[in-house]
C-alpha cells in the first residue's frame, strides 16, 4: 500500500509549544464557533496550516473521550488540511452530543476559514 505523504499529520502540522498557542490566543486574525466547537486562526509564516488542540478534562472526564474528539479532529484537518489557507488555528472543544453532528460542526469550521481567506485576498485584490 502507497502511502500519501501530504496527506499526512506530520509535526510541523502541528502546534506543539504553548507560546504557539498563546500566540493565537492573544492576537486572532479570525474567530468562529459552533454548536460545539470554538476556533481561533492567526496567519503564519508557513506554506501550510498548523493545528492546536484543546479539550479539557473539565468538559470531558474520560481520557477514551477526550482521545477520540481530539482523533476526530486530526483527521478531519487531515483530509482538509490542503484546501486551508496558510493559518495557525485552534480548536477548542467544549461540548459534545453526538458523532454526525460534530463532524457536520467541524466541516462548517474549516469551510468558515476557507472563505474568510478568500474574502481576505479579494479585499487585498481591490484595494
Amino acid at each position: 500500500m502507497e502511502r500519501h505523504r501530504h496527506f499526512g499529520f506530520s509535526k510541523n502540522k502541528r502546534l506543539t509549544e504553548k507560546y504557539q498557542f498563546d500566540l493565537v490566543f492573544q492576537t486572532p486574525d479570525f474567530r468562529t464557533s459552533r454548536e460545539m466547537i470554538r476556533v481561533k486562526t492567526r496567519k503564519n509564516k508557513y506554506h501550510h496550516a498548523r493545528l492546536g488542540i484543546i479539550v479539557a478534562k473539565r468538559q470531558f472526564s474520560h481520557a477514551v473521550t477526550r482521545n477520540s474528539v481530539k482523533r476526530k479532529i486530526r483527521e478531519s484537518f487531515r483530509c482538509t488540511g490542503n484546501t486551508l489557507p496558510c493559518v495557525d488555528i485552534v480548536v477548542q472543544v467544549f461540548s459534545f452530543n453526538e458523532w454526525n453532528q460534530f463532524s457536520t460542526s467541524l466541516n462548517a469550521v474549516w469551510q468558515d476559514i476557507v472563505e474568510r481567506e478568500k474574502i481576505q485576498n479579494d479585499v487585498g485584490r481591490n484595494s
